[in-house]
């Protein structure tokens, strides 16, 4: 109805209109419309609020009223309504996952793509977990979590300080390594050689991340090596607190 009477509207600029009233029969339908948080009917609120916007920059400057209504009839229209409702929030669910996972499919054989994440992701994303995923879950709750930190860059080191935090230290206070990197931690870091000949040269001899991120033995050998160094558990220099 909105969406009318922006037309409307567009259509005839010249008319001077001071009240628009907008009629519905679903109450909770009027006191969720113009909600934007999240929830199944964001979109139609987002496109209601957008109509609302330009409506209210035409000239005449009208006034709009939600008011709700009895159904004259019955409240059969309400429960095919609903009935719609329920079936289009079904279809969407069916259809939402795998329209998802082909646009991470197109976005996987985007040459552009460089993320570190993408070794664990040795062949386009088929909607089950990489096999290094499945084998962090055999670690402790601090050792999975910063397992999947690593894959995705996020954990406490130095060059994901120096992109979100610049004005911070990235350095390795023990061995020096500035700014310290993900490739550092597992691969070079003279703190971790004796760890790393216990843990993880027996499944990667070249220590490369494609097999640490990217196979199920990788990923074990990984979780071992977290538990014994507790490798990128907290940041390594303590900031002072900030009440702010």
């Amino acid at each position: 109805m909105a969406a009318h009477a922006q037309l409307h509207l567009n259509i005839h600029p010249e008319a001077y209109i001071q009240v628009i009233t907008i009629y519905s029969t679903n109450p909770v339908a009027i006191q969720a419309i113009t909600n934007l948080h999240p929830y199944p009917g964001q979109p139609l609120s987002r496109a209601f609020c957008s109509s609302l916007i330009l409506i209210f920059s035409s000239p005449s400057h009208p006034k709009v009223k939600l008011e709700w209504c009895p159904s004259l009839a019955s409240i059969v229209g309400i429960n095919c309504c609903i009935g719609l409702a329920h079936n289009t929030i079904a279809y969407q669910k069916s259809t939402t996952k795998q329209l998802a996972m082909s646009a991470w499919q197109v976005h996987w054989h985007n040459p552009n793509c460089h993320s570190q994440s993408y070794l664990t992701l040795l062949a386009p994303p088929l909607g089950k977990l990489p096999p290094a995923i499945h084998s962090a879950a055999s670690g402790s709750c601090l050792a999975s979590a910063t397992f999947i930190c690593l894959v995705t860059s996020h954990a406490f080191v130095g060059s994901y300080t120096a992109h979100f935090h610049p004005c911070k230290a990235t350095h390795y206070p023990k061995c020096g390594v500035n700014p310290q990197s993900v490739a550092h931690v597992l691969q070079l870091c003279p703190c971790f050689v004796c760890t790393y000949t216990t843990h993880l040269f027996l499944i990667a001899p070249d220590l490369s991340l494609s097999t640490l991120f990217g196979t199920e033995k990788g990923g074990r050998a990984l979780i071992a090596f977290l538990e014994e160094t507790k490798a990128c558990f907290k940041p390594w220099i303590e900031q002072p607190f900030d009440p702010g």
